[in-house]
């Protein structure tokens, strides 16, 4: 498969995921951050699973799609403890918040199709 092409061990982490989970890989380490421990095995996981392949000279991000949606599990719990913990007194930064939000769902709809 090295025929294919070849790239560093690193390539999954920095370009395939960012590029795969675009705008929810930021919400990603809040989810990490709020549920790390509560859904370590799953965080164990993903980190595993991305890791074994990293070790394979030849990479595609088609060999990684099952771990996307445990991604965006962590992603969405991220959202949701940061919207939480924003207080209905700080209104302001919780419009921000989802303004945000569905910004950044746009940009990605907008990537997807560009991509």
């Amino acid at each position: 498969s090295s025929e294919w092409g070849t790239s560093p061990w690193y390539w999954y982490y920095i370009n395939a995921i960012p590029k795969a989970t675009t705008t929810s890989v930021l919400f990603f380490f809040f989810g990490i951050y709020y549920k790390g421990f509560q859904l370590r095995w799953v965080l164990f996981t993903i980190i595993f699973f991305v890791s074994a392949f990293s070790f394979l000279p030849h990479k595609e991000l088609r060999f990684i799609f099952y771990v996307l949606p445990l991604i965006n599990l962590f992603a969405a719990c991220g959202f949701v403890g940061l919207w939480k913990t924003l207080t209905p007194r700080l209104r302001f930064e919780r419009q921000q918040l989802k303004h945000y939000f569905f910004t950044t769902i746009k940009i990605g709809m907008i990537l997807t199709l560009i991509a």
